[in-house]
């Protein structure tokens, strides 16, 4: 259900239009859009790894929750309400769920397409987006923490 509503979503943005908006932006802009793109990336990804985490023990207690009160006794009746607000909740993960694999798919494609731009470009969009890239890289090297032993 996820993966095809982000193809739905994804086929329906209009990509020449994302590409002429991120052409028109200067170089300064570009670059600054490129690692914002990737923090957000980042961040879709350690909330979607968490969401699928959530719909797995969700879906788990679900199928944990119907197994026991099918097997109960005929003179106790089932607790229909805990199935049902696990029902609720695996609805609600799968929604939440489908909204992140939405907005993960087109930060990756609008990631994409800037990078395109930068390809394109006449002028030096790309050699300033690697150079911006690797000053990032440099700089969480000399600034990543030590060992106390060293």
């Amino acid at each position: 259900f996820m993966i095809v509503v982000g193809v739905a979503v994804l086929l329906a943005q209009d990509v020449s239009v994302m590409y002429h908006y991120i052409r028109g932006q200067e170089v300064v802009k570009l670059y600054v859009v490129y690692n914002l793109l990737e923090v957000f990336e980042r961040l879709c990804n350690s909330f979607g790894a968490d969401t699928l985490d959530a719909i797995s023990y969700s879906a788990s207690r679900l199928v944990n929750s119907s197994s026991t009160s099918s097997s109960t006794s005929a003179s106790s009746p089932p607790p229909q309400s805990s199935v049902a607000s696990w029902h609720l909740r695996l609805m609600g993960d799968v929604l939440v769920g489908t909204l992140v694999v939405v907005v993960h798919a087109l930060i990756i494609l609008t990631q994409a397409i800037t990078f395109n731009v930068a390809v394109n470009s006449r002028s030096n969009q790309l050699m300033a987006l690697l150079i911006s890239n690797n000053f990032i890289e440099m700089k969480s090297a000399v600034f990543k923490k030590m060992d106390a032993k060293r």
